[in-house]
C-alpha cells in the first residue's frame, strides 16, 4: 500500500526520505531550505514522487563546488514524479538528471539545467533560469520526450533547449 512520506516531521532529509521509501510512495516536503551542501546527489532509485509544498517555498540548495558535474538530482528509476520545488545550484549546473523513462517533471523553479536520457518523459510548466555552461533542458537518446509549457531565460552560454539524437 503506497504511503506518504513527510519531511521532515518522518525523516529529517530528502536523502533519509528516499532512502526509506518503497515504489509508488510519494515523498512530501514540507517548506523550508534542504541544504545538501557537502553531500552526495539525491538518488532516486525507485519509482516515486518527490512534491514540494509550495514551489517558492520548499527549496533544495547545494553551494559547493563538489555539484559542478554532478546533478543534485539523479533519477534512475522509471515512473518518478518530482514537483513543487526550487533547486538551486550554486554551480548552475545540473540540476535533475532524468536516466528512467515515464517520469514527470513538472512546476519546479531551477537555476540549472534538466538533463534528459530517458524515454517517453514528460516535463511541462518548469522555469529554468540563468543556468551558466548547458542549456536549459538539455535531450540526449531522449526518444518520445515531451516538453510544454516551459519558461526558460538567461541561459548564458548556450540554448534554451538542446536536443541530440533524440526523436
Amino acid at each position: 500500500q503506497p504511503s506518504t512520506i513527510t519531511v521532515p516531521d518522518d525523516y529529517q532529509t530528502i536523502y533519509e526520505a528516499i532512502e526509506n521509501s518503497d515504489a509508488g510512495d510519494t515523498v512530501f516536503v514540507k517548506n523550508g531550505v534542504y541544504n545538501l551542501t557537502g553531500h552526495g546527489p539525491l538518488i532516486v532509485d525507485r519509482s516515486i514522487s518527490i512534491i514540494g509544498a509550495n514551489v517558492l517555498d520548499t527549496m533544495i540548495i547545494v553551494d559547493d563546488d563538489w555539484l559542478y558535474n554532478v546533478p543534485l538530482i539523479l533519477v534512475n528509476a522509471d515512473d518518478v514524479t518530482i514537483s513543487g520545488l526550487t533547486i538551486f545550484n550554486g554551480r548552475r549546473s545540473v540540476g535533475i538528471d532524468i536516466e528512467g523513462s515515464r517520469c514527470r517533471v513538472s512546476e519546479n523553479q531551477l537555476n540549472c539545467a534538466i538533463f534528459v536520457s530517458g524515454k517517453n518523459n514528460l516535463l511541462y510548466e518548469n522555469t529554468i533560469s540563468n543556468v551558466s555552461f548547458f542549456a536549459g533542458i538539455m535531450c540526449e537518446h531522449a526518444d518520445s520526450t515531451v516538453i510544454i509549457n516551459n519558461t526558460i531565460m538567461h541561459c548564458s552560454d548556450s540554448a534554451g533547449i538542446w536536443i541530440d539524437d533524440s526523436n
